[in-house]
Formats: structure tokens, sequence, C-alpha cells
């Protein structure tokens, strides 16, 4: 009976798992536009509260990761690892909610300025940090059979709807079709020029072409390592459909012309290799992993003063994150204690500074470690710190350390952390944080 129970949860947190990768590229929801999400007449996106398809197997992963703590906590039997990972579990939650309520409490006068979009800010973090906690907790569940066919069925749909709209030059469906973006020719729809026409670039349903490239990179790299994994007796039917599926992914990735995503595939494809070549020697492998970590942590700290030399000031889109960086760096000057209030930086961003462009240019600053400090100050970051050890001491009692498994993560989101901002400040990129860091976790062997 328990087995049959156990086989049962794993079913569902599989298909729970499946959806979430499915939906996860989508931008369908339901907005509530309040006056506060304006700025100075403008509309800000980013100041919308939202609720997304993809909220529900959100929901859902977060409801079977509670119910699972709360009994793990009360059983009077399970005293081993498994009510020790649920005890960090409520760690994090207590963190979580309390470093919210101070962050209120601290931010007061948001609560009449912008109390709509401040709360809801601050409801997003909470849920983001939930939803990676719960994927951490349950991806011991599930089955990678499942994982592998939800990314074939992702990347198919997302892949034939972008070719679609590279060869019409238009959205395909609309917005109905689970968020797809209207993609008429104007000033803030991605463009690129060939052979002196001007082309919109693929949306899929994401709300960027950064985006679905992101999505499509981490895919392909799943896939290409499925590939190279499989064993003899798979079938060659499984062979094809994966390979199809890789090569749309690539394709898409191209046709984005998104460069971070470009450079997060590439450095990880040669990192995969690299390991996979160290594989009977444990230690060089392990040595080649703590040297790319550190030189992430280097280049993560120092893209902002880098894209700041005057030798990278020559394209429109370096010089826009070159200008949001000084007004991040002055905000937090400004603010480093508890910062401007979370999903406040468009806000707030031109009483310190503006982004010389044709058109007024309000987003948040292109580096998530520069938004979340500006956003959140020196607080934030000390409550970050501690969710990453709770979460980390989770990982290390339930999962086999795999130190490479780790730097490969870190070596994918490095590049779109430091040069994006939609993987802190979107779903979408919740989302897909989320798989790539849960994903990689392996159970005890």
């Amino acid at each position: 009976m328990r087995k049959i129970l156990t086989a049962d949860k794993e079913t569902w947190i599989s298909r729970i798992f499946g959806a979430l990768i499915i939906l996860g590229p989508t931008n369908l929801f339901l907005k509530w536009v309040v006056p506060q999400a304006y700025v100075r007449g403008m509309l800000v996106d980013y100041l919308i509260p939202k609720l997304y398809l993809s909220d529900l197997p959100v929901f859902l992963l977060i409801g079977i990761a509670c119910t699972d703590v709360v009994r793990a906590l009360l059983s009077r039997r399970n005293q081993g690892k498994d009510k020790r990972a649920a005890q960090y579990f409520a760690g994090v939650v207590l963190t979580v909610l309390l470093f919210a309520a101070l962050h209120i409490v601290t931010h007061g006068d948001l609560l009449t300025t912008r109390p709509i979009p401040f709360l809801f800010g601050v409801f997003q973090m909470i849920k983001g940090v939930l939803l990676l906690v719960s994927a951490v907790f349950l991806v011991r569940y599930v089955r990678i059979k499942t994982v592998l066919r939800s990314v074939v069925v992702m990347v198919m749909a997302e892949g034939a709807l972008c070719v679609a709209q590279s060869a019409l030059q238009r959205a395909v469906f609309g917005y109905w079709f689970f968020g797809e973006p209207d993609l008429r020719v104007a000033y803030n729809v991605a463009k690129t020029t060939v052979q002196g026409a001007v082309r919109i670039l693929p949306y899929g349903t994401t709300p960027h072409p950064n985006v679905i490239a992101a999505w499509m990179g981490a895919a392909g790299i799943g896939l290409m390592y499925a590939i190279t994994s499989m064993r003899q007796k798979t079938s060659l039917k499984t062979v094809i459909l994966l390979t199809a599926a890789l090569l749309l992914a690539i394709t898409v990735l191209v046709a984005a012309e998104s460069l971070t995503a470009q450079i997060s595939v590439l450095i990880t494809t040669a990192a995969l290799f690299t390991f996979a070549a160290f594989r009977s020697h444990k230690k060089k492998r392990l040595g080649t992993a703590l040297i790319l970590s550190i030189v992430c942590g280097i280049l993560f700290f120092a893209a902002p003063s880098l894209l700041q030399l005057d030798a990278f000031q020559t394209e429109t889109s370096v010089v826009r994150r070159s200008e949001l960086i000084t007004i991040a760096q002055k905000l937090i000057r400004q603010n480093w204690v508890n910062g401007v209030g979370l999903s406040q930086f468009t806000a707030v961003s031109e009483t310190v500074g503006t982004v010389s462009d044709s058109v007024r240019f309000l987003q948040p600053v292109h580096h998530a470690g520069l938004l979340w400090v500006a956003e959140t100050g020196i607080a934030g970051t000390a409550a970050a710190l501690l969710l990453v050890f709770l979460i980390f001491n989770i990982v290390q009692l339930l999962y086999s350390p795999h130190f490479h498994n780790l730097t490969l993560v870190l070596i994918f989101l490095f590049p779109l952390l430091s040069l994006d901002h939609y993987l802190l400040t979107l779903q979408t990129g919740n989302i897909l944080c989320t798989i790539i860091l849960s994903m990689m976790l392996r159970k005890k062997d």
C-alpha cells in the first residue's frame, strides 16, 4: 500500500513539474492596471500586478511541499534527514516572511504612494523563494522521463511558434494563445536588420526574445546531455525526437539573436564536455569546477565596471546598461540599508538619472545583483545569504554532492544574471531559474 501511495505521489509531482516546464515560457496573465503603475504619465509593465496562467503549477508545487513539511515536522516516527530538511524548509519560510514584514515596515511611505505595486512586489518575492525551496524539496520524486517529455513538448510548441513568427513577421494567433505578444513593428518590439530590411525577432509566448532564447538554451543543454547519456537500448524513435527538438532549440537560439543566452549556452556546453573528459579523474574535475566557479563569481561582480569602460560604449544596448548601472549605484548610495523597495527601481530611477534614448526608457538595471541591492539594501543581501545557507542545507541532506553540477548551473546563469534582469523580475525568469537549479540535483547515492 505504501509503495502505491509513493508511486502516486511521484506521478503527480512529476506531472506538476512537467506543467511548470510547459507553461513556464508563457506570458498569459490577468492584470490589474492601477494608477500607481504610471510613472510621470508612462505605464510601466513592472509595476502592474498580474496573475499568471503558470501560477497554477507554481501554487500546486508550493502547496504539496508545505503539506509534506508540516507532516514531517508533526511526525514522531520521522526523525531522519527528511525531518531535518523539513526544519530547514520551515526556516526558509520564516526567514522570507520575516524579511517581507520588516521590508514593509521600513518602507511605510510606499504604502501611501504606491501601495499595490509595492505589496505585489513583496508577494512575488515570497512566491519566488517558496517556489525555489519547494522545487528543491520535491525534485527527488520527479521522474526524468516525464521531465524530458515536457521539455520536448515545450521546445516543439515554442519553437514552431517562433519559426512561424519569423516567417510571417507578425503574431500567429494573438494574446489568447498563451500570451503571444503583439509583434507589430513598433519602437518597443525587438528588431534586427537583414540586408537593409528591418525584421522583428521571434518571441514565442514570452515577453522578449532574450527570454525565449534563455529557455531554448537551457532546454538545448538538457537535451544534449540526454542524447549523449543514452543507453544502447534506446529506441531510434526517441533519438530522432530528441535530436529534432535539439535542432529546433538551437535554431530559435540563433534566430532570437540574444548574445547573453548564446554566451551562456556556449560556455556551459564547453564546461559540460570538459567535465565529461575528466569523468575518470575526480580531482581534475573538482579542480576545474572550482576554478570556473571562482572565475564566474569574479566576472559577476566585475560586470558593472567592465560594461562602463569606454571600449564597450559603441553599442546602444551596452550604453543603456551602463547608464542603468550608474542609476543603480546612485540609488544604492542613497538607500544602502533598506533599498528603495521591492519592484520600485523603475518608479524612482528618474529621480537620480535617465537613460539616453529616442524614447523614455524605464527598465530595471540589467544586473540581478545590483537590482536586488538597490531595491532591498544590505538588509536584503543579508536575508538572501541566509536563504542560500538554509536551502543549501536542504540540498546536502537530500541529495548527493556533485560540485561540477552546481558549477554548470553557475556557468549558465551568470551571464544572464550579469547582463539582464528577467530571472529576477519576470515570472517566466523565476520559473526558468528554479527548473535549472532543481533539475541539476541528484538523489543520495
